[in-house]
């Protein structure tokens, strides 16, 4: 009995712990709620059916690339922005860390969509796709494609992993 209080002490100590440290970090940082902030509160535009199947192939087939370690064929489907931000060696570098941490992809389900006509500011037509992934390191990961409507098709502006953490409970 004394074991287990321990241990719930100690499990509770760690997660105070990592909350003041959080808190203090985010304490740092300046966050501003700018114009497109405040759409992200409205209701999202899921778009049409056609639109999301258009966003999903165009997803698999950035997915199947980087799957592969074909960086070099997922940045072919680089939007011209992209391509702007940064080069393709820093785009394959970028994404082979990601996966790195990450691990092998398994199973994967799409968790949502979303279709704008401007992000950060920048007009445009954007479609993101959502996709819970499971990954080899990471359990319940979350992939996040952005892309941009350019010359009638979808072509990528942005790819990131991002990693839920659950916390056990007693």
């Amino acid at each position: 009995m004394k074991t287990t209080a321990c241990n719930r002490f100690a499990r509770t100590a760690a997660v105070s712990m990592a909350a003041a440290m959080l808190a203090g970090t985010l304490c740092a940082c300046k966050v501003q709620v700018g114009p497109s902030q405040k759409k992200q509160a409205q209701a999202v535009n899921t778009g049409t059916e056609a639109e999301q199947l258009q966003l999903l192939r165009a997803a698999e087939a950035v997915a199947k690339d980087l799957d592969a370690g074909r960086y070099t064929a997922a940045w072919a489907k680089a939007s011209p922005r992209l391509s702007k931000q940064a080069s393709q060696e820093e785009f394959g570098n970028t994404a082979a860390r990601m996966r790195s941490v990450a691990g092998t992809p398994g199973e994967r389900k799409v968790a949502g969509f979303g279709f704008e006509n401007e992000i950060d500011g920048i007009a445009g037509r954007f479609g993101t796709i959502a996709i819970t992934t499971e990954f080899s390191r990471i359990k319940t990961g979350q992939e996040k494609f952005v892309f941009e409507h350019v010359d009638g098709k979808w072509k990528l502006a942005g790819y990131f992993v991002s990693a839920k953490v659950k916390f056990q409970s007693d």
